[in-house]
């Protein structure tokens, strides 16, 4: 059963793109105004976590700073906004910017968007601070300043992930051209990046599980998923033909539960239901131990062009055993988007 977290018009899909995060059956994400929590199956969404206010401003709607990312703790709601990090208590009200940060002015580079990856001491924050200049900072969560961690090669920061005691990214290196990037790493505790797989056609970070990293490359027009194994050792993990693999890191999405590993991608199938050849949005399980992926879930057609209706994928999380599928359904012939969450069976 779906739980529905909210409607809107059109004009409004300003949550795209942006994450959710799981505590047991409480899911916390973004809508106006703030984070807001939820339960699943059934629950009544509201807002837990009001966005942090900002200096000047006519009215309090803008001064609100949303969020970029943020993540839930035994105790508080995590958040980063402008190069900051605050903290709200869990059980919700407002959030607090923590000692040694300031609130920054906005930078015209980062509306292209950064990319975040957390450890229990550290926020990593890759960010592009000019026109030809990108940086990996790192954020104490014990305290600011933040300061710069890795500076990059490149100019378009991609998705970090942390696995083991390594931070993964992606940046050039001699030898790369305007299509090709380059994955490294670095320990977490010192700034000593190494490359572990050189010379890949656009690659995008997606996960970490049982020691190997998974990404997707543009080797092939439908996207190509890839385990690198702590050997250094690069193997392709095989999947269905009529599957593919999104080039914009947000659709894409990888979480693990119990040791097993989940991703999203598109597939065309044609179910008995249906009257032709659909998209669909899909979810295959992962294992360290087989070199290909299955078909865990096969979610509703992406676009019913009779009813003008289309779903949009917006995050897959994990929690405890638990594994959440967020999505929304926009009707054109309404100019309405309604969200809903799926809990999927591991």
């Amino acid at each position: 059963m779906a739980t529905s977290t909210g409607a809107g018009s059109l004009p409004e899909l300003a949550h795209f793109g942006n994450r959710i995060r799981a505590s047991g059956s409480t899911i916390y994400y973004h809508r106006r105004g703030g984070i807001h929590a939820i339960q699943v199956p059934g629950g009544t969404g509201a807002l837990h976590v009001p966005y942090p206010s900002l200096a000047g401003g006519a009215d309090a709607g803008a001064r609100l700073s949303p969020f970029e990312d943020f993540w839930i703790d035994d105790k508080s709601v995590l958040g980063t906004a402008r190069g900051a990090l605050y903290a709200a208590p869990l059980s919700g009200g407002p959030a607090e910017l923590l000692p040694g940060y300031g609130a920054e002015s906005p930078s015209p580079w980062e509306e292209e968007g950064c990319h975040y990856a957390r450890t229990l001491e550290y926020v990593y924050r890759a960010c592009r601070i000019g026109q030809s200049a990108a940086v990996i900072e790192r954020l104490p969560l014990s305290g600011g300043p933040k300061s710069a961690f890795v500076s990059l090669h490149g100019s378009r920061p991609s998705p970090l992930v942390i696995g083991g005691q390594s931070l993964y990214f992606v940046d050039r290196e001699e030898g790369d051209d305007e299509n090709t990037a380059s994955i490294f790493a670095t320990p977490l505790d010192a700034s000593a990046p190494v490359p572990v797989a050189r010379h890949l056609p656009r690659p995008s970070l997606h996960g970490f599980l049982d020691g190997h990293l998974y990404f997707v490359d543009a080797s092939i027009a439908r996207g190509q998923l890839w385990r690198l194994r702590s050997d250094s050792s690069v193997e392709k993990v095989t999947v269905p033909d009529n599957a593919a693999f999104s080039s914009l890191p947000d659709e894409t999405r990888f979480a693990s539960v119990g040791g097993v590993g989940y991703v999203t991608a598109r597939a065309l199938y044609r179910l008995p239901s249906d009257a032709g050849t659909t998209l669909r949005d899909v979810v295959f399980r992962i294992r360290t131990d087989n070199a290909g992926a299955e078909v865990a879930h096969c979610l509703p057609n992406r676009i019913d062009t009779t009813a003008r209706v289309h779903a949009d994928f917006i995050d897959l999380v994990a929690s405890d055993s638990r594994l959440y599928y967020a999505f929304s359904l926009v009707d054109h012939a309404k100019s309405t988007w309604e969200d809903q969450i799926l809990e999927l069976a591991p």
